[in-house]
């Protein structure tokens, strides 16, 4: 999956791709709800659904919104139809961040944001869609 981007000086692109490592072929997926760049990306499992998350990154100026789409269902099958949802948003917009799985939480760290904030760790509770 390929998700924003662009150069540094515009807002950012919300365009998605589907690559197909086996026949390099390339699809349009459905777009983010918000166009960015520089953003981090992971991917996160819950229960036995897989999905992408996209977090922070630059829209003129640093993104503390998260969206989130289904990529793959329990069975192991691509999820067809699914749409990006948005999430609660992190404590600090920031760009240039790392987005990662510890154990089964989703985690936000570093980066560059406008003041201070960037280093700061924030875990993600999909209970109360929050990041603590």
């Amino acid at each position: 999956m390929v998700t924003g981007g662009g150069p540094f000086s515009l807002a950012g692109l919300a365009d998605v791709f589907l690559v197909d490592l086996k026949t390099s072929g390339v699809v349009r997926a459905p777009s983010l709800k918000r166009a960015r760049q520089r953003h981090a990306i992971t991917t996160y499992v819950i229960g036995t659904e897989k999905y992408v998350v996209v977090a922070g990154g630059l829209n003129r100026r640093p993104l503390s919104n998260v969206e989130m789409i289904r990529v793959c269902d329990a069975d192991r099958n691509i999820a067809i139809g699914e749409e990006w949802k948005q999430l609660a948003r992190t404590n600090t917009a920031r760009f240039n961040t790392a987005l990662g799985v510890y154990g089964s939480t989703l985690v936000a760290v570093g980066g560059s944001a406008i003041g201070s904030g960037a280093a700061r760790f924030e875990a993600y509770d999909p209970v109360d869609d929050v990041w603590k």
